[in-house]
């Protein structure tokens, strides 16, 4: 390419010094033309100069270069690849497991890509128009489930998720091994990770046998246990 330009710059030069040279560069004695040597000198100079120039001295890109279009188009479509991320999608879908996924799709592309849903699955507290979240889980419930049991991503924010769990006989107190999830995140400084965090040690070790148990689940020391033992009891 550079040779090319090379070239092109050099037939160019050589075209209007020739121009140049025949128009205001002669001048006759003695009935003989005789050319300026100053003339010859700044034409050699200027050729010497054209067949040392470098790649970063040509402007390659024009408006008439094809392939800096190409160059352009190819940079475009790279930057505009979606990102992929892992999402783990459970419960009431055809073929639960983990996925890649476009980051900016919805958790509706999740169900369709797992096979959609089962005749038992409930979208009361899910929002298929909501965005995935990377490293997420998306947990679908059957209709006999009051809330999802472990979902991060989707969940309809709008609705008012009361907790239900609740025994009567204990003054209004949250029964922890039984809670939901929407039970356990309306916990004061619980919040989504604490309430999965909860769920995932229940579902591993049976249930807590006391409160002071709790402190065992990742995220959740003293300051935590003293915020919430007083709204929950173990049953």
């Amino acid at each position: 390419m550079l040779e090319k330009y090379k070239k092109t710059i050099l037939m160019i030069c050589i075209i209007n010094c020739i121009s140049g040279f025949l128009i205001g560069c002669t001048r006759y004695k003695d009935g003989l033309m005789i050319h300026d040597q100053t003339d010859k000198d700044d034409f050699n100079a200027l050729i010497e100069e054209i067949e040392h120039l470098k790649p970063n001295d040509i402007d390659m890109v024009s408006n008439d270069n094809p392939d800096s279009s190409n160059i352009e188009n190819i940079s475009t479509t790279k930057n505009s690849v979606p990102k992929k991320i892992p999402i783990h999608i459970d419960g009431q879908v055809v073929n639960p497991g983990v996925y890649m996924i476009d980051e900016d799709q919805l958790i509706n592309d999740l169900v369709l890509m797992a096979g959609g849903l089962t005749e038992e699955a409930s979208l009361t507290f899910i929002n298929l128009a909501a965005t995935v979240s990377a490293n997420s889980k998306v947990y679908i419930p059957k209709f006999d489930e009051e809330a999802p049991i472990v979902f991060q991503g989707g969940v309809d924010t709008t609705l008012d998720l009361a907790p239900s769990n609740v025994s009567d006989s204990d003054d209004g107190l949250i029964q922890i091994n039984n809670a939901t999830f929407a039970e356990l995140d309306s916990l004061p400084n619980i919040g989504p990770s604490r309430a999965n965090a909860i769920l995932s040690y229940i579902e591993q070790n049976g249930g807590f046998s006391d409160i002071d148990e709790i402190k065992n689940v990742s995220g959740i020391g003293d300051a935590t246990l003293d915020g919430i033992k007083d709204f929950i009891i173990i049953n």
